[in-house]
């Protein structure tokens, strides 16, 4: 499956730029799409883009599809500090821990970001610790003490800051 994102003006005239989230595609032309898309002779499924404030959290560990397409709208790289991974594949890390206490609406596109397996292991289990103080908005701290903001405008380091903001956040669910 090719994802393709297009403004509704570039969908009604065929022209302006796309987006896909395959890796050797990236951005290109209508025009270069359409061309790939008749040569490959692809079948085409359009679908809305989700509002990800009017898609409902759930009280599953789960993740469901409008949810995992959701917030691979928002973020089509890895949430990591400084990484390159991209593609359908990758794991969707609930940013404030999972509770399995029964605590409601625990999974929402507020409270997820994509990683790729190794990064998804190193917050898990090697002391890696992230908040997201806004959807999209991802802050990491590493084991020794360093800072980085990761957006779709990619990584920026903050280099060693305080802990004292970020213990508050890390307590609770957006």
């Amino acid at each position: 499956m090719l994802n393709v994102y297009l403004t509704d003006q570039t969908l009604a005239t065929g022209t302006g730029v796309v987006r896909t989230d395959h890796a050797d595609l990236g951005q290109m032309l209508a025009a270069q799409l359409r061309e790939f898309l008749i040569k490959h002779s692809c079948q085409i499924t359009l679908r809305p883009v989700l509002d990800a404030d009017r898609v409902p959290a759930v009280d599953a560990y789960e993740i469901p599809q409008q949810i995992r397409d959701t917030v691979r709208l928002r973020q089509v790289a890895s949430v990591f500090p400084y990484s390159s991974a991209t593609g359908a594949r990758m794991d969707l890390d609930h940013t404030v821990p999972y509770r399995w206490d029964g605590t409601p609406g625990q999974t929402a596109p507020a409270n997820l970001g994509p990683l790729a397996r190794g990064e998804h292991n190193a917050k898990t289990h090697g002391r890696w610790d992230v908040t997201s103080p806004h959807p999209g908005v991802f802050l990491w701290r590493s084991p020794h003490g360093f800072w980085f903001l990761c957006t779709n405008q990619g990584t920026q380091s903050l280099g060693p800051l305080s802990d004292h903001h970020y213990r508050d956040r890390k307590t609770s669910v957006a």
